[in-house]
């Protein structure tokens, strides 16, 4: 019961960060000063 429990809140917090991310990525996108652009363009 109590495994069922922490596989639960695992699950929740990994949609919660899946969820923020998705949010995160557009705002960064629109921003003028982008870190993930500027990362990216360090790998290419």
């Amino acid at each position: 019961m109590f495994l069922g429990y922490v596989v639960f809140l695992i699950v929740y917090f990994f949609i919660l960060f899946i969820m923020l991310v998705g949010i995160l990525i557009p705002v960064y996108s629109i921003s003028c000063i982008s870190p993930v652009d500027v990362l990216w363009d360090e790998y290419d």
